[in-house]
């Protein structure tokens, strides 16, 4: 097998967007799981890391819900690995550690 290849991925998402006329219209609430397999960290496949689970959440507001001049613009926090998980992880013989919690904030305007 190829080194650093999990043999399995998986993910699942979920969104929460409250409808109008509620009292946090314009939010969205997300989270989610990515699950990576097992996999050979060198080509003669004699080191094995270790399958993992990964969480992940963001957090939006539309803009627009403020008032129709901010049509289109859209806040956002984005968080991957939440928990911050941090494995060895092998490719090619050479070991190194996961990167930890990351955390994006955006603003963003779609026409």
């Amino acid at each position: 097998a190829v080194s650093s290849v999990p043999f399995h991925l998986a993910s699942a998402w979920t969104y929460y967007a409250p409808q109008e006329g509620e009292l946090f219209h314009g939010l969205l609430i997300g989270a989610g799981a990515r699950y990576i397999g097992r996999s050979y960290g060198d080509d003669t496949n004699t080191i094995t890391n270790g399958a993992r689970v990964l969480f992940d959440a963001v957090l939006g507001f539309d803009l627009s819900a403020i008032g129709a001049q901010y049509n289109g613009f859209r806040l956002q926090v984005n968080a991957s690995n939440i928990f911050n998980r941090r494995d060895t992880t092998c490719t090619g013989g050479y070991c190194y550690i996961d990167s930890g919690r990351f955390v994006v904030g955006t603003l963003a305007y779609r026409w």
